[in-house]
């Protein structure tokens, strides 16, 4: 199902007149959520508006189509489709249909490599083999390196100094800005009535009574255990990524709590709302090649009197629909 809602993108005159009023927050061309016929109702002003014509970022409307009388509008006005008019004998409506937007990523090669000098690995050390212990250390640093890189990655495609392609992922932070995403400046402590307007604003896109997931810092996980005190339910034994999950209902849908220990210092404050449905983990295979994560051993020269081992993943972020995802940030403590 289409959405019925976008908003006014410029303000517009109060006159009886066909006006031309440019809407957003439906898509890329959210004009073209309007079929020509259907009835607009301006929230804030109770104007009914019918619709004449359809451009990409615009809509042209017969004004007053109603009791109430014909007002300016202002951008950020609410504009909610309430069906369509059509005259006896007309020929059939136009057809929108909607597609998925058009969205693409690069995938990113991470390598973190492993060495000892012949000697160190002849060297008997306290807790066993020394190789085992920097693999699984290095190990640690790469999978950290994608987990970054998945949260604040912007895509790039460049040459490299060999004149072979360079191409970085872009992360979820990326996605959600460059969207039409909601981003929350608190610039400050929240309260309980800050964090429901987060909440209202966040979960204007979506399925109803949609479950999304906040992965969040210390400062605003803190914040929620004191306004929603008493709701949020820890699942018992329960993990996700390797982080426990607490939720909590509130009337606009589930709210699955996650405190990610990589958002630290100023980022302690920042928080991401994700329908997980729209965000999936991609590496590149093809031709029977796998680009997962692998351990590969012993690639040093013939004649390295020592050992390298190396972690490498060329992977990259699947992401869809910024707009059924927010951001909060800049809370304090």
């Amino acid at each position: 199902m289409g959405t019925r809602y976008a908003k006014v993108s410029a303000d517009y005159a109060s006159q009886s007149s066909s006006t031309n009023i440019y809407v957003t927050g439906a898509g890329t061309n959210s004009g073209y959520i309007f079929t020509v016929g259907d009835i607009v109702f301006n929230i804030r002003t109770s104007e009914k508006l019918r619709v004449t014509a359809v451009a990409t970022t615009y809509i042209t409307c017969d004004r007053q189509y109603g009791s109430a009388a014909y007002a300016a509008g202002l951008a950020g006005d609410e504009l909610l489709k309430i069906g369509s008019v059509s005259e006896e004998g007309a020929t059939s409506r136009n057809v929108n249909s909607t597609l998925v937007e058009n969205n693409y990523n690069y995938t990113q090669i991470f390598r973190n490599s492993v060495s000892l000098t012949g000697s160190a690995k002849a060297s008997k050390v306290y807790g066993g083999s020394d190789m085992k212990l920097q693999r699984a250390k290095v190990g640690t640093e790469h999978a950290f390196d994608i987990e970054h890189s998945m949260w604040f990655g912007e895509k790039k495609s460049t040459t490299g100094t060999n004149g072979k392609r360079l191409t970085a992922t872009g992360g979820i932070d990326e996605h959600l800005n460059a969207g039409n995403s909601y981003v929350h400046s608190q610039g400050g402590m929240i309260t309980a009535p800050d964090f429901n307007v987060f909440l209202r604003e966040s979960f204007y896109y979506g399925k109803d009574n949609a479950s999304k997931t906040l992965f969040s810092g210390s400062i605003i996980i803190s914040a929620l255990n004191e306004i929603a005190l008493g709701q949020i339910q820890m699942r018992p034994n329960e993990s996700s990524y390797g982080m426990k999950i607490s939720t909590w209902v509130t009337p606009f849908g589930e709210i699955n709590l996650i405190h990610n220990p990589l958002f630290i210092g100023e980022l302690a404050g920042r928080g991401y709302l994700l329908n997980l449905d729209n965000y999936e983990y991609r590496y590149l295979a093809d031709n029977g090649e796998n680009r997962d994560t692998k351990l590969k051993m012993n690639i040093q020269a013939n004649d390295a009197d020592g050992e390298i081992d190396e972690w490498i993943t060329e992977c990259g972020l699947d992401r869809k629909l910024a707009a059924e995802s927010s951001i909060i940030m800049d809370v304090t403590g």
